[in-house]
């Protein structure tokens, strides 16, 4: 028995488009990290941060940057964190698109549904790792900030305790299954 809801149905696929997007941008993340090490030059008016590339314009004008005078360990450490994120990002909403495609199945209190949950969870406690370190370089000036992400840490706390109801509800339907 499979509930025909327009609104699951608009969620999976908003959690899959989601997630390819964040793909994406980690392999676009990555790709241009490939042409900075081979063009350096090209990117002496951007400023670049773990999740964003943006170019500085003051007055109409491109403020230079100077990003190839940084160090390449530095600028490949932010474009790998960028990746990671991204890619992480991407990994949990295929978790969170089964997990819909399991409720659309009926099969809410399935053993995969906790272990999917307590995987979120997992995902948003190495999203808070990944962002715990900013690292940003503008102009001449490279930035190392310790910035601590709550959300993260609620939003993993909430996804452990949904696996831990929906493993109460899996226990709970099997022991329906016999009773009489």
């Amino acid at each position: 028995m499979t509930p025909n809801n327009s609104k699951l149905r608009i969620a999976y696929w908003l959690v899959a488009i989601l997630g390819y997007f964040a793909f994406f941008l980690g392999i676009l993340y990555f790709l241009i990290a490939i042409h900075f090490s081979i063009a350096p030059e090209y990117y002496n008016s951007l400023q670049l941060s773990s999740t964003m590339l943006k170019i500085e314009v003051k007055d109409g004008l491109v403020v230079s940057s100077n990003l190839s005078n940084m160090p390449l360990w530095l600028i490949w450490l932010v474009f790998l964190q960028g990746i990671a994120i991204f890619c992480t990002i991407g990994i949990m909403c295929n978790f969170g698109k089964r997990i819909i495609q399991a409720v659309r199945e009926a099969k809410v209190f399935s053993d995969k549904n906790p272990n999917l949950f307590r995987k979120i969870g997992l995902g948003f406690l190495i999203l808070a790792g990944l962002s715990l370190f900013d690292i940003g370089i503008t102009g001449d000036v490279q930035k190392f900030e310790i910035q601590f992400k709550m959300s993260y840490i609620l939003a993993a706390l909430f996804a452990y305790i949904l696996a831990e109801i929906f493993q109460e509800g899996n226990r709970l339907e099997e022991e329906s299954k016999f009773t009489v």
